[in-house]
């Protein structure tokens, strides 16, 4: 089964605030997210004990300010195939810039509840304020977890259509480009979020009447657009994508990375 990943960006600490506090712990005991078994949280460097999952957990972990992480999983009575990370924190003493959060959700992909899924995957992105994020397939939880954390061993499955030397490059530029990654993005992937900055080079409309994307969504009014390429994320595999990935390209073209220059030592 494919399993589906989407990566967060953000500087927001959820547990500052209490409407998102209330609609994190909403979002993540919906159906969509039912595989979900247990939670745990990481703090100073440490996993604390397996419970499970309730809206009042879900809050006392986000506003407890020691906590680095808030963690979902599906439980270990076989191999994980659900895994979700919400970070917080504060910004380190003496510093002038703000604290770079990665949160993710690696999940398996149901085709029948996609739609839920998606829709509850976007509604995090908006409380989470996001800068930039993502949303892709990948064949196991390894790899869909391991692009979430670009992580380079296991970077992504090929696609057959996609020059891999290239396809890797890019990947690499979302983690060595990081400071531009709310203005830039380093390639299309199959679900894309562009905050407001994004959106000063590429306005909404101009994706809506592009007619390239299945889905373009106002996430957030004027602040976070998600656009998503066909409504099947298994699209990436077959050859066929190709002409649907190189027409989002050109469409994203105003806001794309130049990674000829990315170290082969980080995709290599």
């Amino acid at each position: 089964m494919s399993t589906l990943v989407a990566r967060f960006d953000h500087t927001f600490d959820p547990g500052q605030s209490n409407k998102a506090i209330k609609s994190l712990g909403e979002i993540f005991t919906l159906p969509s997210f039912d595989v979900f078994k247990r939670i745990f949280v990481e703090r100073r460097g440490r996993w604390t004990q397996y419970k499970s999952i309730s809206e009042k957990l879900i809050a006392e972990y986000l506003i407890e300010t020691q906590n680095e992480s808030v963690n979902f999983d599906s439980g270990r009575k076989s191999d994980l195939i659900a895994k979700a990370r919400i970070e917080k924190g504060h910004n380190v003493v003496g510093s002038y810039l703000p604290t770079e959060f990665v949160s993710y959700i690696v999940i398996p992909l149901k085709n029948n509840a996609l739609a839920e899924l998606i829709n509850s995957v976007c509604q995090i992105a908006g409380v989470l304020k996001i800068h930039a994020g993502a949303i892709t397939v990948e064949k196991s939880f390894d790899k869909a977890e391991s692009f979430a954390l670009s992580i380079k061993e296991q970077t992504q499955t090929p696609l057959s259509f996609c020059n891999k030397e290239k396809r890797l490059r890019e990947r690499a530029a979302y983690d060595y480009y990081r400071k531009d990654i709310d203005k830039k993005v380093s390639c299309p992937e199959w679900g894309l979020f562009l905050s407001k900055d994004h959106l000063k080079s590429l306005p909404f409309e101009t994706l809506k009447n592009s007619l390239v994307f299945s889905k373009v969504r106002m996430v957030v009014p004027d602040q976070l657009v998600y656009i998503q390429m066909t409504n099947d994320p298994n699209d990436i595999f077959h050859p066929g994508f190709e002409e649907k990935y190189e027409k989002a390209r050109q469409v994203l073209q105003p806001i794309l990375m130049d990674t000829s220059d990315i170290p082969e030592a980080l995709w290599k």
